[in-house]
């Protein structure tokens, strides 16, 4: 997992960072992460925006959701309705400081796994098995451009690992 900031030396934008790099839990490998891809049929694609709604209103979830299933298709990959992976975009307005807002966007791919050991009924649920980060700090007039642009890379970041383990022929 790589965790990218565009930040200024504002206390509360640092602060959001410290707290959330301290509390991000130890991540496979991404070479681990990318394998987890491999023969993955497609996706279902999910938006969550969470936090307090400073600029949210011009944010259109919908919209947003539209762009990355239509990114994936345009690189072949496909988005399901039924999930047998689960790609989550979820943007999250952490702090305002008056000029600006503190955003994280997390991109996770959640894959049915199944937990045998010795269990009366076996347990299925849905797990992260790949993620992508980033940290911003976004002038309110930027909100909804600058989010859809970095959703949009964390997209791409997930396209290229999905297509190097599920080449084309």
């Amino acid at each position: 997992m790589r965790l990218t900031a565009s930040l200024s030396r504002s206390p509360l934008a640092f602060g959001v960072a410290l707290l959330l790099l301290v509390s991000l839990p130890a991540w496979a490998d991404d070479l681990d992460q990318r394998a987890t891809l491999q023969g993955l049929p497609g996706v279902t694609v999910m938006v969550d925006v969470l936090g307090p709604p400073y600029g949210r209103d011009a944010l259109s979830v919908p919209d947003l959701q539209a762009a990355v299933e239509q990114r994936l298709r345009q690189r072949g990959i496909r988005v399901l309705t039924e999930a047998s992976g689960l790609l989550l975009l979820k943007v999250t307005t952490v702090g305002d400081t008056g000029d600006a807002y503190a955003v994280h966007l997390a991109l996770h791919l959640l894959q049915l796994v199944r937990l045998d050991r010795k269990l009366h009924t076996p347990m299925q649920f849905f797990f992260s098995t790949w993620d992508e980060e980033s940290l911003l700090q976004v002038a309110p007039t930027d909100f909804p451009r600058v989010v859809r642009a970095t959703a949009m890379t964390l997209v791409d970041q997930f396209i290229t690992a999905y297509l190097e383990q599920n080449p084309k022929e």
